[in-house]
């Protein structure tokens, strides 16, 4: 097994673990403005208490789902460094290569 094929490997679980995290923190976002609804209901009679404590009870699983995204990308960015032997991970970051024109192959005579 390659040096290359550890960092694509990374690479790939650091993208994943990306997208996920960002799945997840929208969740919560969305979880915090259904929690602030609920709430909003409930001071004008529209919404019972447990109806209130059940919007927590899933705003409460939407932070630890946030919470072990924001783990997990750090331990796949923690990797990523480790095996590129960089000093420490603080200050890097994976950006998504922005897509360009094919170009032709010009070819040496």
């Amino acid at each position: 097994k390659s040096i290359s094929d550890d960092v694509g490997n990374i690479l790939s679980k650091s993208q994943s673990m990306a997208g996920s995290y960002n799945f997840v923190a929208h969740q919560a976002k969305q979880g915090n403005e259904a929690n602030d609804n609920i709430e909003e209901m409930k001071e004008v009679g529209k919404a019972s208490s447990s109806d209130v404590a059940a919007q927590q009870a899933t705003l409460g699983q939407s932070r630890v789902s946030r919470t072990q995204a924001e783990a997990n990308l750090s331990i796949a960015v923690l990797d990523l460094t480790q095996l590129l032997e960089l000093p420490s991970p603080e200050g890097f970051a994976i950006a998504a290569p922005q897509s360009e024109e094919p170009r032709p192959c010009s070819k040496h005579a």
